[in-house]
């Protein structure tokens, strides 16, 4: 029996190497799979898209992507889908709603106050209070970044005064108005607390200033010889720690005893010499990091 050889118009069968992998119908791509599992929630249904590092929490780091169904379609939105933008805003105001809070607890009761209630005064949670803020040091810092701005500006102003005694007495009253009205600044710059980024350049502009305008109040004699940086920086400091107390008592009472205090900083023939030797600066800081809070 003889057998008729393959018509010449019909390809031969593919060998099973040459056979693709997947072979998709011409017409219509095939329907999802209903098992796709996103990165941290149940099995999705068809209709939602699913891409590698999918999200469906309030993380807003850019370049995310989170499946969303509109109109029964699937769509992907990213950092710039309106899904993100929503979620920037909202972290913006909460962030905006904690530092807020802070600033309000720190003026009322100090550095130390809970952070837990902090958010609770925010309308947020634990979780979200630290997703902004790390920690107490990075929240201080937010709050207090304005004011540390203006006392630098306030000693710069300070130093381009003419009359040394005059660029003085300006620059401790807008210091003592701004600790009168807010209890967490007298933590602030009494205290020593580590990490909060503006802080220690503050600190160090501010024994800058004093240290100017004594040496010029001193070549103008208005200020008296045997008087030393380190001494004034702890007696402001101890008088500031006081400041609630009298702010309480009378509103403008610290007003008297700054007075009082620049009173004994004056050159005067009468002026009696200083007992003991002046703290030297490692004294100083050893001795303010006892006069407030410790942390």
């Amino acid at each position: 029996m003889t057998t008729s050889a393959p018509d010449s118009s019909t390809p031969a069968s593919a060998s099973p190497a040459s056979t693709p992998a997947i072979h998709a119908p011409p017409t219509a791509p095939p329907p999802p799979s209903t098992s796709a599992v996103s990165a941290i929630g149940p099995p999705l249904p068809p209709k939602w898209g699913v891409l590698p590092g999918s999200r469906s929490d309030d993380n807003i780091s850019t370049g995310e992507w989170s499946p969303v169904l509109l109109k029964g379609e699937c769509m992907t939105v990213g950092a710039n889908g309106p899904d993100a933008v929503r979620r920037r805003r909202d972290a913006r105001r909460n962030r905006e709603l904690l530092v807020e809070a802070a600033r309000e607890a720190f003026a009322e009761q100090g550095l130390d106050a809970p952070l837990d209630m902090i958010a609770r005064r925010a309308g947020v949670g634990n979780a979200t209070l630290y997703r902004h803020f790390p920690s107490r040091a990075a929240l201080v810092d937010e709050v207090f970044r304005d004011t540390l701005t203006e006392t630098m500006a306030a000693g710069e102003r300070a130093r381009t005064t003419k009359d040394a005694w005059t660029g003085l007495l300006d620059y401790l009253d807008a210091i003592f108005t701004g600790l009168a009205a807010d209890r967490g600044a007298i933590d602030l710059m009494t205290t020593r607390l580590e990490n909060v980024a503006t802080l220690e350049a503050v600190h160090a502009h501010n024994r800058e200033t004093v240290d100017v305008l004594l040496r010029r109040g001193r070549e103008q004699g208005t200020v008296r010889g045997d008087l030393t940086t380190e001494d004034l920086l702890f007696a402001l400091a101890a008088l500031s720690r006081a400041v609630p107390a009298l702010t309480i008592a009378a509103p403008d009472a610290w007003r008297r005893a700054l007075a009082l205090l620049l009173d004994g900083l004056r050159a005067s023939p009468t002026t009696a010499p200083l007992p003991e030797p002046s703290l030297t600066p490692a004294q100083l800081g050893d001795a303010l990091g006892h006069l407030g809070p410790h942390r």
